[in-house]
């Protein structure tokens, strides 16, 4: 059985993550893809198979499945202003499978967009 990382965890967590550490509401393309990478690495390094899904087709799709959520400017995903940090935990990474969201959550993974 194989895990795959996919594009709504990763942004969903960063920005939870951000907002209340950082008080930020936005995340580069750039960063999510670093961020994946890093969870890959963890889930890899535990030997569990593991496929993060990034993409440009598949960032284009996620921003228009979760419009609800976010908005995209090119470079940086952004949380609506009406969406709060609860709004993403309920909806997108109550879904999350246990592995996905400890390996999201390891502090190491999170210095990747924390700094």
């Amino acid at each position: 059985m194989c895990t795959f990382i996919k594009m709504e965890y990763l942004v969903a967590n960063a920005l939870v993550e951000l907002c209340e550490r950082k008080n930020k509401r936005q995340i580069s393309i750039d960063e999510i893809k670093a961020y994946g990478i890093k969870v890959e690495e963890i889930l890899i390094n535990e030997n569990i198979r593991t496929i993060l899904l990034y993409s440009n087709q598949y960032t284009m799709e996620f921003i228009e499945d979760y419009s609800d959520f976010f908005t995209f400017d090119g470079n940086f995903i952004m949380l609506k202003d009406e969406i709060t940090p609860d709004h993403l935990r309920n909806y997108i990474l109550s879904r999350v499978p246990i592995d996905i969201l400890l390996a999201m959550l390891n502090e190491n993974t999170l210095q990747v967009i924390l700094g």
